[in-house]
C-alpha cells in the first residue's frame, strides 16, 4: 500500500486504476498482493508491502484505494484544495466531486 500511495501519478486516478487492475489480474495468490505484483516503476524501493484483498468488487477496493490516496494528499496539503488539486493532476472541481463522492471531511 505504501508503494501505491507514495508514488506520483502523473496520469492521476486513471494510471493508478491501471496499475491495480493490472496487478490484481496478474497476481496468482487469491489472498493478498504483494510488492513484487506492481509494475517496475513501483518496485523502486522495494519493501516487503502487502496488500490484502478482499471478497469485495474491484471497483469496491479501487474506490477504497483512491479515498485514501484523496485523503493523504489532503492531509499532506493541509486540506488545501487548489494545491491538493495539482499535485493529484486534477482540476480543483474534480477533487471536490472525489471529497463530495468519499464524504472526506
Amino acid at each position: 500500500m505504501e508503494l501505491l500511495t507514495d508514488f506520483h501519478w502523473p496520469g492521476n486516478v486513471r494510471e493508478l486504476e491501471n496499475e491495480v487492475e493490472k496487478t490484481v489480474v496478474l497476481t496468482t495468490n487469491q489472498d493478498l498482493i504483494t510488492a513484487e505484483a506492481l509494475s517496475e516503476k513501483l518496485k523502486k524501493g522495494l519493501r516487503q508491502i502487502k496488500i490484502p484483498l478482499k471478497q469485495d468488487s474491484l471497483k469496491k477496493m479501487m474506490d477504497d484505494i483512491e479515498c485514501r490516496l484523496l485523503k493523504q494528499a489532503l492531509e499532506k496539503n493541509n486540506w488545501n484544495q487548489t494545491r491538493t488539486a495539482k499535485t493529484l493532476g486534477l482540476s480543483r472541481q474534480a477533487l471536490i466531486k472525489k471529497i463530495s463522492k468519499y464524504s472526506l471531511k
